[in-house]
């Protein structure tokens, strides 16, 4: 079960952890994060980052990655078309490999900025070139995104049980 913790969350931050495991998990690969989203701009970045919790509750970056959407020609804004319910937009987090040892868990954070790690946008046209947009009224957006079931996925590359027993 993976649960949204508002406790250690800011409003422009979703952030997801799962129950302590009970036996190890281990995955090698590049994890995907699929996901529904709206917004009230023509362009924003969705950034997914995946982090292990270990025992102590300490939280552990593992790989995190970044998707750019733009609007399409056909949308004022992005998802915003006649009867759609948003736009499914896919996250590849960087590869990683890792072992979750019992007692540990996975905490997923979504977000659409991390500026300085990532480069900044400015939720301006798309058709702007880069190199001409400037800051000011379209640095300021809403993004939705849809945590129902089946609407957001996050993929991870888990390693067969066996390969653990082989390991030790």
């Amino acid at each position: 079960m993976i649960e949204r913790r508002a406790d250690l969350t800011s409003p422009d931050l979703l952030l997801f952890t799962s129950d302590s495991r009970h036996t190890p998990l281990a995955f090698a690969g590049t994890p995907l994060l699929t996901l529904r989203i709206w917004s009230s701009a023509r362009s924003v970045d969705v950034v997914g980052r995946l982090c292990l919790v270990n025992k102590s509750g300490t939280s552990i970056n593992l790989c995190e990655g970044l998707t750019r959407v733009d609007a399409l020609p056909d949308e004022e804004s992005i998802g915003a078309t006649k009867g759609a319910k948003g736009r499914e937009v896919v996250v590849e987090l960087g590869p990683v490999a890792a072992e979750l040892c019992v007692g540990e868990s996975l905490r997923l954070h979504v977000c659409s900025a991390a500026h300085p790690r990532w480069m900044r946008n400015l939720c301006a046209s798309p058709e702007v070139p880069l190199a001409k947009q400037r800051s000011g009224n379209f640095a300021s957006c809403r993004v939705h995104v849809s945590v129902d079931a089946g609407m957001s996925v996050l993929a991870l590359p888990v390693l067969p049980s066996a390969s653990l027993d082989e390991a030790y």
